[in-house]
């Protein structure tokens, strides 16, 4: 069964298994689509965001909806990843770090400097320092989030401060990535990533299903 019919028919089947919205609650998708996003829209966007989406990612917004229906919270329409990708052009041109490239010690190390900086950040070792110095050492971590978000779009979250980053560019685009901001400094290893869009959609459906 080619993806979207499979990711339409888990969709149909939350419908009917799960009337009242239990899984996830009311105020998300309720295993429904928002209405196709025609390919003009989503080529527009692109060129507006300067960025290339996955051709799988492109099938879900044209074929099945602008948004709507997936894992936890569901897929973010167009209009969403606008809002929820204010970094988009400034890490366009930045080198891309989730692409299974780096070490386990390589990302230890980033996370040991991303944990440095924000201790610096929360005592009062950061009152102490110049209005430039603390610009310097907020400038500082504010990239290394950046460099995190390189190649990549937010699609959805997990809640909280979990959000799902779809890759566009490098080795691994158009797989799934989970990111979490308030925990770079516990990463010893590669953000988890969930492979190809399209099977992270139906396995985490699935799952939530019981099926």
């Amino acid at each position: 069964m080619d993806y979207i019919s499979e990711i339409k028919a888990l969709a149909q089947e939350g419908l009917r298994s799960d009337p009242t919205y239990q899984i996830f609650g009311a105020n998300f998708h309720r295993w429904q689509f928002a209405e196709t996003a025609d390919m003009r829209t989503v080529r527009e966007f692109e060129k507006e965001m300067n960025i290339t989406l996955p051709e799988s990612f492109v099938r879900y917004l044209t074929e099945l909806g602008n948004g709507g229906a997936g894992p936890y919270c569901g897929i973010y329409s167009l209009e969403k990843m606008r809002e929820r990708n204010p970094f988009i052009f400034e890490t366009s041109k930045m080198p891309v770090m989730l692409d299974h490239s780096m070490t386990d010690e390589q990302w230890a190390k980033f996370a040991e400097k991303y944990e440095e900086l924000d201790d610096i950040i929360s005592t009062d070792i950061f009152d102490e320092k110049t209005e430039e110095q603390q610009k310097a050492i907020l400038d500082e971590q504010t990239n290394m989030e950046l460099a995190m978000c390189a190649g990549g779009i937010f699609i959805g979250t997990r809640g909280c401060t979990m959000n799902y980053i779809l890759m566009c560019r490098g080795a691994a685009a158009g797989e799934v990535f989970l990111v979490d901001f308030d925990y770079i400094f516990a990463l010893r290893s590669e953000p988890y990533c969930y492979g190809k869009f399209e099977d992270w959609v139906i396995k985490e459906m699935r799952n939530s299903l019981g099926l």
